[in-house]
């Protein structure tokens, strides 16, 4: 039996509504009157205050119709800041924010009484996370380890609600949408930076991202947040219907692309280079595409920050900035744990005690990250932990070849093939595995499946449970 799209998302009882409705309107003015009391007390400025009030119902109505507008989009937005939003407890309003949506898509789900099915590769992320944090029983490092398997075990829960919740088709393009925006105003972070003069020019002439309390983001995490957006503005660039749409995406895939030059992050560079050629090889559009790279090749010129680390490394004997040193020490030990590794989170405590025992022509201190993720994997999880991760990686490269050239979703096929492949060939010189931004795309992959070839997980009043698979979507021509 196939469910229309409209008995699909049929919504919860009146009397659920009126509830709800009730609990939101008590819990508004408890809030607004904590504001208010807030403002008189001269904790917050009165401006502030006026629009946290105003803004208030609009959010949350988003968050109990929309969640992946509101507030999935605002975690997006917070991400590349993340380790300068700490609140106590070393938690950080990212992390607060991406709760916050785990919980209104659960709370969604259940009272649409609908959610998907996850597809294949959910499964060997599973497999893979279920691997990580069982390897924190022989880690040699602890404490590093269960702070590693805690982020691990959160980014799996947020990636199987992404998975299972039920977005219909506007609210997905949509929350996709943002991702451009969010992008930008996140890029402007580093335009305004430049402008202000904030550059290091003993790293490259890249802008300085450190706030004024000595707080430094990561020049590889941050150039890394732009990769997805970036793909999906050329998207919209090239796959967009309106010609208006097309040219604002062209210019925010531009504007992102000149944030990330700033970094001086060769890893991101190659990433977004890596992007761009998928396109122009997988793509129709191809005039477009070498438009773009022509386009991209002329601004690059005025941002050469990345072109100067990649042309001076004097000190470093062609190691790649002395990552060959640092991988030949940790891969000491695979002698002795090639199976299973030393165990996750221990890569900087094997390099310590391997560090006297290999010779290293250019000394790079103690307590270095692996900067790959092969050679990090099969550190800490031996062979095993390196298929797992392989595997994780490949299947969400290759489910998504389902989606036929003839769908209408086969231009964002190519955007998170293009995005994994990226974020792969960045990850072979920088640790990535472990950031939101990466698990966030391959969440957002399944979340493209289940719009192509959605499979219901039905909620029964009676609580059981009972998969169907409705139609894919129907092909479009191409124009």
């Amino acid at each position: 039996m196939i469910v229309s799209p409209a008995e699909r998302r049929a919504g919860p009882r009146p009397s659920t509504v009126k509830i709800l409705a009730a609990l939101a309107g008590a819990l508004y003015l408890f809030v607004a009157f904590l504001v208010v009391m807030r403002a008189q007390s001269g904790l917050v400025p009165s401006p502030i205050a006026a629009i946290v009030i105003g803004v208030l119902p609009i959010c949350a109505f988003l968050a109990y119709r929309y969640p992946m507008i509101f507030p999935f989009a605002l975690y997006v937005a917070l991400v590349p800041f993340d380790s300068l939003l700490q609140v106590s407890g070393g938690a950080t309003i990212a992390r607060v924010v991406a709760g916050a949506t785990a919980l209104t898509m659960i709370v969604h789900a259940i009272l649409v009484r609908h959610a998907f099915v996850p597809h294949r590769a959910w499964y060997f992320w599973g497999s893979m996370t279920v691997y990580l944090v069982a390897s924190q029983m022989w880690t040699s490092d602890p404490a590093g380890g269960a702070e590693v398997s805690n982020s691990v075990l959160q980014l799996f829960l947020l990636m199987t609600v992404l998975a299972l919740y039920p977005a219909t088709r506007t609210e997905f393009k949509i929350g996709l949408g943002l991702l451009v925006p969010c992008g930008v105003i996140s890029a402007g972070y580093a335009v305004h930076q430049y402008l202000t003069g904030n550059v290091s020019s003993d790293l490259g002439n890249r802008v300085q991202l450190t706030t004024a309390n000595g707080i430094m983001l990561d020049y590889n995490f941050y150039a890394a947040s732009f990769i997805l957006p970036i793909a999906i503005a050329l998207f919209f660039a090239f796959y967009g219907k309106r010609g208006a749409l097309r040219l604002a995406s062209a210019a925010s895939a531009l504007f992102m692309l000149v944030g990330l030059l700033l970094t001086g992050s060769r890893g991101a560079f190659v990433a977004a280079v890596a992007i761009v050629l998928y396109f122009a090889i997988r793509s129709r559009f191809r005039a477009q595409v070498f438009a773009f790279i022509a386009l991209a090749g002329a601004l690059s010129a005025f941002f050469p920050a990345v072109y100067e680390r990649f042309a001076k490394d004097p000190t470093q004997q062609f190691s790649a900035s002395g990552r060959t040193f640092i991988w030949e020490t940790g891969l000491h030990s695979l002698g002795d744990h090639w199976l299973f590794g030393n165990g996750i989170g221990s890569y900087e405590d094997t390099y310590d005690k391997n560090l006297l025992d290999v010779y290293q022509q250019n000394f790079q201190g103690w307590s270095r990250p692996s900067h790959n993720l092969l050679v990090g994997t099969i550190t800490e999880l031996g062979v095993v932990g390196l298929v797992f991760v392989i595997a994780a990686w490949y299947v969400s490269f290759r489910q998504l070849k389902v989606i036929p050239k003839t769908s209408e979703w086969f231009g964002l096929r190519l955007a998170f093939e293009g995005v994994i492949v990226a974020l792969f060939a960045m990850a072979l010189t920088i640790d990535v595995m472990y950031i939101k931004y990466v698990w966030l795309a391959h969440s957002l992959a399944l979340m493209l499946l289940n719009q192509a070839f959605p499979r219901e997980l039905r909620l029964r009043r009676a609580a059981s449970l009972k998969v169907r698979r409705l139609p894919a979507a129907r092909p479009l021509r191409e124009r």
